[in-house]
């Protein structure tokens, strides 16, 4: 995860996020294949970006996490440039994810419990607490894109530099 990226976890019931060697992982059983989650994915409008990832309201990262052809959780990960409405985004594909496939809890690693959908509110206050460093160091290098609907990673570096060389053109012309 870069400077530029945030995370959630979409842990479905019947798992558990535990301390492993090398980070964290989950364990435990579903019975949600991964076609099946897959289908629904897609049809939520996501397209898929690579093994078992899809891109989502072309700004957030959804990554299946799965064992033996069965999905144990989500993650979610998003771009600071669209944020706090990425983290709305992520929250409301929970939901419906929570309705319409299996109940699911959220989840971030920092949190020693887990939030059901019905506390979804609390949970999104306790993720902008943890990362609000995180925002304002973001805000402050990064002004020029806030509010720009981007997925983290190579295009979101790509629209920043992107961004960066006309603003530089810009002052060229002004400072000439």
């Amino acid at each position: 995860m870069g400077v530029e990226s945030y995370f959630i976890n979409l842990v479905f019931e019947g798992v558990k996020q535990e301390k492993q060697a090398g980070g964290r992982g989950f364990v435990g059983n579903t019975n949600l294949i991964i076609n099946d989650v897959e289908f629904y994915i897609k049809g939520k409008g996501a397209r898929k970006i690579g093994i078992d990832k899809y891109l989502f309201d072309d700004s957030i990262i959804i990554e299946l996490i799965s064992e033996n052809n069965s999905v144990l959780a989500i993650t979610l990960q998003g771009c600071l440039s669209w944020y706090p409405q990425g983290l709305d985004t992520m929250v409301s594909f929970a939901r419906s994810l929570n309705n319409e496939v299996s109940p699911i809890h959220l989840s971030y690693p920092a949190l020693k419990d887990y939030y059901s959908i019905k506390d979804s509110n609390v949970f999104i206050e306790d993720i902008m607490s943890i990362y609000s460093e995180k925002y304002d160091n973001f805000k402050k290098q990064n002004i020029h894109i806030l509010n720009t609907k981007l997925p983290p990673g190579k295009e979101f570096y790509r629209y920043k530099d992107k961004s960066n060389n006309l603003i530089f053109k810009v002052l060229k012309k002004i400072f000439k």
